[in-house]
């Protein structure tokens, strides 16, 4: 099972960068939060696809990204910023 505090603290870390961020939308926010872990990690994750009319659509899938992973990035985040 896992860590149930986790969900308080990635929550917390959350709220400390959107804060530092304040007129980003929280969509916004995790939009860019998927963009720049994926970056940093090599694309993995990047979704891209073709609407039919020559019009790129670029989407982030980090479902099967580890909790724990994603905190680490997070507290990299609120210590370095964007």
């Amino acid at each position: 099972m896992r860590d149930i505090e986790r969900i308080d603290y990635l929550l917390e870390l959350l709220g400390d960068i959107w804060k530092d961020h304040q007129d980003a939308r929280f969509n916004q926010l995790i939009y860019l939060l998927h963009s720049k872990y994926i970056d940093i990690n090599g694309g993995i994750g990047r979704v891209e696809s073709d609407d039919g009319i020559n019009m790129p659509m670029t989407g982030y899938d980090l479902f099967n990204v580890a909790d724990d992973k994603f905190i680490s990035f997070l507290e990299d985040i609120k210590k370095s910023g964007f």
